[in-house]
């Protein structure tokens, strides 16, 4: 298993916060399509309870871990 370069992280983290809602809405549906069964995992959280700040908070997670490096060879898809 490999893991995410600081260099990646932090490029990534810069790149999830520069999107608008518009963009997030697209990266999230290319999650799902790829991975539903990740993407369900986090929405599931809301009926649990969890805050809409929260919510944001873990789908930031999601989709800098999505985005962590563009020209990695490992990828989510199936």
């Amino acid at each position: 298993m490999s893991r995410i370069s600081p260099d990646a992280l932090v490029s990534a983290v810069v790149r999830v916060r520069a999107m608008d809602w518009t963009q997030k809405e697209q990266a999230a549906d290319e999650l799902f399509h790829a991975q539903p069964h990740v993407f369900a995992s986090v929405l599931v959280q809301q009926q649990l309870g969890v805050s809409s700040a929260k919510m944001d908070f873990l789908v930031d997670i999601l989709l800098i871990c999505c985005r962590k490096n563009p020209t990695s060879s490992s990828s989510w898809r199936r």
